[in-house]
């Protein structure tokens, strides 16, 4: 019996239909799979572009610094804002490597200071702190403050600390006074660059302000004007010209710096620690 053209006809049609919605699919695995193989790719390249990157801040500060004069390269560069390297990778991308001084914070375990009068201090500090603290703390480092790195309210924390101030009173009636000639004593050693480095040299123009003896002693055990935690602070501009920063914390061990923290970090975090976004020179 012969089958009529209009059947053979649709069975061909439906027969095309169901190769056409196959192969379709199957292109479309292949394009996912595909897809899905070159983003591992990329991933791959910028994991391994990313270490490269934090492999060449541990050069430096393995390797380069302890060479180089180490704490006062740091302290001058940090000062500044400029530049000590820069780097063009095999890839393309450009490094700008900045230094930073990382203990000018309130440290948040300072019992690790091993001094009772400063460790109170900073405890007392810690607490006068207004909400939110972040900004004014780390985990990192010794817990001694760097005072050339400390900020304003990290200085008026401190001398919270020695008056005996803490939140629940800060601001009321109850609240300690601020010693303004203490306050100015601090602001000055912050800023001044021909100052040694050692904090006992701030004990006599403290005593000629109204602080006790007692809280000189505590506020000179709580400071200190040789940071032992620095940062690196790592620009990185792609070819195609997107930028990001990163951050390692590095702190001396004897004659080397080793390294503590890797982070990335955000463009403003960056601009509101003085680093501009300017592309590294080719």
């Amino acid at each position: 019996m012969h089958r009529r053209p209009g059947f053979i006809f649709a069975t061909v049609l439906a027969m095309l239909v169901i190769v056409t919605i196959a192969v379709a699919s199957l292109q479309s695995r292949i394009n996912s799979e595909a897809l899905l193989i070159a983003n591992e790719l990329d991933d791959y390249q910028n994991r391994h572009e990313l270490l490269g990157i934090r492999d060449i801040a541990e050069y430096v500060a393995q390797t380069i610094l302890p060479g180089s004069g180490g704490a006062d390269r740091l302290g001058r560069f940090a000062a500044s804002q400029r530049s000590m390297f820069r780097v063009r990778m095999p890839g393309g991308t450009a490094l700008d490597i900045y230094a930073t001084d990382l203990q000018g914070t309130l440290h948040l375990y300072p019992d690790t200071i091993g001094n009772d009068n400063a460790r109170r201090l900073l405890e007392r500090a810690l607490e006068s702190l207004e909400p939110p603290a972040s900004r004014f703390t780390r985990g990192l480092g010794p817990a001694r403050v760097s005072l050339r790195a400390a900020s304003d309210e990290v200085l008026e924390a401190i001398l919270m600390g020695a008056a005996g101030g803490s939140a629940g009173v800060r601001g009321g009636d109850a609240a300690p006074t601020i010693d303004a000639d203490a306050y100015r004593v601090l602001d000055r050693a912050r800023t001044d660059r021909e100052m040694g480095t050692n904090t006992l040299d701030l004990r006599e123009p403290l005593r000629a302000t109204q602080l006790t003896h007692a809280e000189v002693e505590s506020i000179v055990a709580a400071i200190t004007l040789e940071p032992e935690l620095w940062g690196l602070i790592v620009h990185a501009i792609e070819p195609n010209g997107d930028a990001t920063w990163y951050e390692m914390a590095i702190s001396r061990e004897g004659t080397r710096y080793e390294t503590r923290a890797w982070r990335r970090m955000g463009e403003e975090e960056a601009a509101e620690m003085g680093f501009a976004a300017a592309r590294p020179d080719a």
